[in-house]
């Protein structure tokens, strides 16, 4: 199943990484249409691509990418594709006045027809293989996630029954989204429908999150997004950033920032685990990224200029948008099988230990051989070596004496592509997520909390969380083979039906450090 760019929220500026020498094999530039910003949203995996082009007069339009051309949707005036499966049925909205209520429209056959509403208007989202469709409508209440099977529409509780929005849905027909908050005030609860049944998804509500800014493209049980957090200058100052999220099966992951620092944003995920978007260089840059298993990859782009990687499908083929001349935005195309691949370990070492780098580049499934392989340390080279027979390059590095949180290590094959994984010096922060709760007194409650390393990707196996609901330390559980802790609890009679501050705490240990995170538990009865 294809991916695609959700616009909920603008990426801020801040900073990130990187290095001198200049990029090669630049992406493809598509077809655009003059005057227009055209932007890719989707492709599926026979390589057809849709998206919408707008100007400030004539406002946007769904259009495909056929052949060499660029050509818009048939149906109203004001348009907006926002997915493909690989049927080539496309979803997403339409309305016929730049003012008026936009409605869901299905293009099949490239015959543009409308999906029910309540009478209201409604924003169709994501489309899978099966022909289910996800997006929302508005209620006389508020906006409701809907599903449409077989052209019927079924409204879905948020997970506070406040409304909320469905913005994908993979081949087993789970949905992602978000709920409306308790307040009212724009804080939204990432949330994943199964069977139609709404559940939290957990992430970090800790002293610096600020809220979820936005959920993304699911596929095979995993969904991307991105959530703000407030970080803290050297001179004390505090400004907020997006952070790129990735879940698995309900686990909770921080997709690694180069040098942890500064914007990410992850807008889909694909099949085969390999989640695509942006994060911001040291020169402030937004940089087309992919992440895998252990960390971030920057796609091939020349220095200086700026891109977003916004789709990407399981044949190879992502697509995004070159966007250094912002008044003039290129839609583009990375071919991941004609260009140069690294693969590398993240490395935990103590201070003044040595540690052999040893990255692995291929061309599809063949090494590439006798090429040579830069590596880089916080920025700084430590010079090249040429890659063996099985495409391997490596080279010995002294972690400095004086101890340090972290080392970036980066990795580059003639100058194109760039890998980034992380030396670990001493412990090993740790993000630590829970989800919000909903309960009623005289029932049990299921409390679950997991734990996963920042830099190093890895699950925490066998830790002790302790369970703390207003203050008091409630239940203790030791996580498992997938990094959970879970428990049950039973909600006593004399709590008050309110909301109550819930906090899943883990201690630290030798090798890694403290993490905690909090919620709501709601007491519904």
């Amino acid at each position: 199943m294809s991916t695609k760019l959700t616009l909920v929220g603008v990426m801020a500026s801040v900073i990130a990484l990187l290095p001198t020498s200049a990029m090669a094999q630049n992406p493809e530039p598509l077809p655009s249409i003059p005057g227009n910003f055209t932007y890719p949203v989707d492709v599926n995996n026979n390589g057809k691509i849709i998206g919408y082009t707008f100007n400030y007069n004539s406002g946007g339009r769904a259009v495909q990418w056929t052949g060499s051309a660029v050509l818009p949707l048939n149906g109203p005036t004001y348009s907006s594709a926002t997915a493909i499966n690989d049927n080539g049925v496309i979803v997403g909205s339409g309305q016929f006045s730049v003012d008026g209520v936009p409605n869901p429209i299905m293009w099949v056959n490239g015959v543009a027809s409308y999906l029910p509403t309540l009478g209201l208007g409604g924003v169709a989202v994501d489309i899978n293989e099966q022909g289910d469709i996800v997006g929302w409508v508005n209620t006389n209440e508020f906006t409701a996630p809907a599903v449409w099977r077989k052209g019927q529409l079924k409204v879905l509780d948020g997970f506070y029954a406040k409304g909320g929005y469905a913005i994908s849905i993979d081949e087993q027909g789970r949905i992602s989204g978000l709920s409306v908050g308790l307040d009212n005030t724009g804080d939204q609860i990432p949330t994943q429908w199964t069977n139609d049944v709404p559940t939290s998804l957990p992430t970090n509500f800790g002293a610096d999150y600020v809220g979820v800014l936005g959920i993304n493209k699911s596929g095979a049980g995993r969904t991307s997004g991105y959530q703000i957090q407030r970080q803290t200058l050297p001179d004390g100052t505090n400004y907020f950033i997006n952070v790129a999220i990735a879940w698995q099966d309900g686990e909770y992951r921080e997709l690694q920032r180069p040098f942890g620092v500064g914007n990410s944003i992850a807008y889909g995920v694909n099949a085969n685990g390999m989640y695509f978007g942006a994060y911001e260089d040291l020169d402030g840059y937004k940089v087309p990224t992919y992440w895998d298993n252990n960390g971030a990859v920057r796609l091939p782009l020349d220095s200086g200029r700026e891109a977003i990687a916004t789709a990407a499908n399981e044949s190879g083929l992502i697509v995004g948008y070159d966007k250094t001349d912002g008044l003039n935005p290129i839609p583009v195309l990375w071919r991941l099988n004609t260009i140069d691949t690294i693969t590398m370990d993240n490395y935990s070492r103590s201070a003044g230990q040595t540690v052999m780098l040893a990255a692995t580049a291929k061309r599809g499934n063949s090494p590439v051989v006798g090429k040579p392989m830069e590596f880089r340390v916080n920025n700084l080279s430590l010079g090249s070596v040429k890659t063996d027979a099985s495409g391997t390059a490596r080279m010995s590095y002294k972690v400095p004496s004086v101890p340090t949180k972290r080392v970036t290590v980066m990795a580059s094959l003639g100058g194109s592509t760039y890998l980034f994984r992380n030396i670990v010096v001493g412990q090993n922060s740790v993000a630590a997520s829970v989800a919000p709760l909903t309960g009623s007194r005289n029932r049990n409650v299921m409390l679950q909390a997991t734990l996963r390393t920042v830099e190093t990707n890895e699950v925490l196996v066998n830790r002790e969380v302790s369970f703390i609901l207003q203050g008091k330390v409630i239940a203790k559980a030791r996580t498992n083979s997938r990094g959970f802790a879970r428990v049950p609890f039973r909600l006593s009679a004399s709590l008050p039906k309110s909301r109550l501050p819930l906090e899943a705490r883990f201690s630290g240990d030798a090798t890694t450090k403290s993490a905690s995170a909090r919620a709501t538990l709601l007491i519904v009865r």
